[in-house]
């Protein structure tokens, strides 16, 4: 990396090719997507819940963060640039669904949870084995689009 030869800096690479990589959600939104983000929600947020309580708890406590987070994101860019937005898309700001992100976050908790239930069985383990590549990569994304819609309005 020329950062690292230049600066002497170590750059953390930010995504893992998760949309080409993953192997299933759990890897997708775990070890593939937004890794900086996911490493600060695991120390602020997943393991302080952890230690009181159970890692489907902590998860889910994860995933809150996550989607309260982006609603917020969402509502700052929004209020800040309302005459643009309100212009261009024939809009109203109050139009935007509030919590249609959480949801989304809430879905791929859900999503995730069941992941967990079928890796008991033999059958679903080695299914992404048996799968070419890209077969898995589309599985894994609509596992994502019957809630994506929520994202947006």
């Amino acid at each position: 990396n020329i950062v690292q030869i230049l600066f002497g800096y170590k750059v953390v690479q930010g995504m893992r090719n998760p949309m080409l990589e993953a192997t299933s959600p759990s890897d997708f939104w775990g070890r593939r997507w937004n890794v900086l983000v996911h490493s600060v929600m695991k120390r602020g947020v997943y393991k302080p819940i952890r230690k009181y309580s159970s890692s489907l708890l902590a998860s889910l406590g994860v995933f809150v963060a996550s989607g309260l987070f982006h609603e917020w994101l969402v509502y700052t860019v929004l209020l800040y640039n309302r005459t643009t937005i309100e212009t261009a898309t024939n809009k109203k700001i109050n139009d935007i669904l509030l919590g249609s992100n959480t949801a989304f976050f809430l879905w791929n908790f859900v999503v995730i949870v069941g992941e967990r239930i079928l890796a008991g069985s033999k059958f679903f383990r080695n299914l992404g084995s048996l799968m070419p590549r890209g077969l898995v990569t589309f599985m894994i994304i609509m596992t994502s689009l019957p809630c994506a819609h929520c994202s947006g309005s």
